[in-house]
């Protein structure tokens, strides 16, 4: 299931990268992920 949460947070995230203004959002929305990752293992 973290496989799969993981995977589609991926897809969301480069979409967002893709639009160049969301791109600093992207980069916070990456870095909430990550700790979230971190907080759960």
């Amino acid at each position: 299931m973290d496989e799969d949460v993981l995977t589609t947070l991926k897809i969301l995230i480069i979409g967002e990268s893709g639009v160049g203004k969301s791109r600093a959002r992207s980069v916070e929305v990456a870095g909430v992920v990550e700790e979230l990752l971190y907080s759960r293992g």
